[in-house]
């Protein structure tokens, strides 16, 4: 074929090593002389086949730098600052928020966490969101040798989470990955929450920030598993400093274990909550290893919302349950 330009470089289509590939050239002339010796080689080779050493012709390849900033323009990321919605019902309603259930550890409550999940499905305007840590998965190689202590294997990990997501069903809005979930991510380039996650809940490894909309009022959640900043005095400091940043109404956080709490706090003239939630691991070798204290709570935690936006909290889903279901029907 004849040279071909693109942008400020002419190409030229041909055969090497048994494929075809472009190269690029800087004039139309050293493009032609390049294909012209190519089409020659060709001929001679077809003639003769007698030839004991082939001559062997260089065409040197060189990068087409136009070509690769289209290429990289094309399929960069973007910022996208558009926060989802949720549309939820226009009565009272419940949101619980669900974290480091550690299944595969022997030491996980898992008649508690099998329970909440069961009572969020059952109860009618009650949802859930999912922040993290949902199997041990003691892949990373520093700790594999936990996962010889543990109740079950990896798969057996994963299937029996899979079927506690499901037991949530399309109650589950939201989903963001702990740093246990993300290990095999950071291994294998595999991200398999996200492949297990229904397909109508929101999903990020990281951190989600959403809209809760009911009637004429909106709640703003914003969740990650760990938050960057602690504090001796106070386990929820992370979460408040976010909120000179990120402005929302829920901050939303796990991975400490100490047990479930609420901090009600103002930043710039308005209520804000920070939730943190325990761990449904109530006995953990490793956190004796590291001197971390033992959880007083599951990983689980409840604020219910009135149609006029206002709230209350608590840490146990079944009372949750009990209220919502006392609110929407006195």
């Amino acid at each position: 074929m004849t040279p071909i330009k693109r942008h400020n470089k002419w190409r030229v289509r041909m055969y090497t090593n048994g494929a075809r590939k472009w190269f690029s050239f800087n004039t139309y002339e050293e493009a032609e002389r390049a294909y012209t010796r190519y089409v020659n080689k060709q001929n001679i080779n077809a003639m003769d086949n007698d030839i004991d050493e082939p001559e062997i012709i260089s065409i040197q390849e060189t990068l087409d730098t136009d070509a690769l900033w289209e290429y990289v323009e094309s399929n960069q990321k973007s910022i996208n600052k558009t926060i989802p919605q949720i549309r939820m019902p226009n009565r009272p309603f419940a949101i619980v928020f669900l974290s480091d259930l550690h299944i595969g550890s022997a030491g996980v409550d898992y008649r508690q966490a099998r329970m909440d999940a069961e009572t969020i499905r059952d109860t009618p305007n009650m949802y859930a969101v999912f922040h993290g840590d949902g199997i041990d998965n003691w892949i990373i190689p520093k700790m594999q040798g936990l996962q010889r202590g543990q109740l079950i294997s990896f798969d057996k990990e994963i299937a029996l989470f899979k079927a506690w997501l499901a037991t949530l069903n399309s109650k589950l809005v939201a989903v963001v990955a702990g740093n246990h979930d993300n290990w095999t991510h950071r291994m294998s380039g595999i991200d398999w929450l996200h492949g297990i996650t229904p397909p109508k809940a929101l999903y990020d490894p990281q951190q989600i920030t959403f809209d809760l909309v009911f009637g004429s009022n909106t709640l703003r959640v914003c969740v990650r598993h760990k938050w960057r900043g602690s504090s001796i005095h106070n386990p929820t400091h992370g979460l408040e400093r976010a909120s000179k940043d990120i402005d929302a109404d829920i901050y939303v956080g796990g991975h400490t274990h100490i047990g479930t709490l609420f901090r009600s706090f103002v930043v710039r003239n308005k209520y804000r909550i920070a939730v943190l939630t325990g761990t449904y691991k109530r006995i953990d070798e490793y956190a004796k290893e590291l001197n971390v204290p033992e959880c007083i709570h599951p990983g689980s935690g409840a604020v219910i919302v009135d149609t006029d936006g206002s709230m209350m909290w608590t840490a146990n889903v079944q009372e949750a349950s009990r209220y919502v279901s006392y609110k929407n029907h006195k």
